[in-house]
């Protein structure tokens, strides 16, 4: 008789299909955002350079929501591309390193 839950092995393939999703998903999320991003701070500095033309001013405006999305954007960027956590290799230097060899 199989057990009701499946056997662990299913279940960490489980755990894993389930993190490789949500990674997946992650990322997905990021270049629609990137994309979102390029397209609307593309367009502002259009605005920017069409007003010039005709009389406005010159101040680069659209630097701001540029350097403040792109900040978001950047922290964005590294949780989704960033470690987490150490490796085994970093930890077991670190051991090395505090118990003096």
């Amino acid at each position: 008789m199989a057990a009701p839950y499946g056997t662990p092995e299913e279940s960490a393939g489980d755990d894993l299909r389930g993190r490789a999703l949500q990674r997946l998903k992650r990322k997905q999320a990021f270049y629609r955002q990137l994309t979102t991003y390029l397209i609307v701070n593309a367009f502002l500095w259009v605005i920017w350079v069409i007003s010039g033309l005709n009389g406005g001013s010159w101040f680069p405006w659209p630097i701001f929501p540029l350097l403040g999305w792109g900040l978001g954007l950047a922290f964005q960027a590294r949780s989704v591309f960033g470690r987490d956590g150490f490796t085994e290799a970093e930890i077991q230097a670190e051991m090395r390193r505090l118990s003096g060899d």
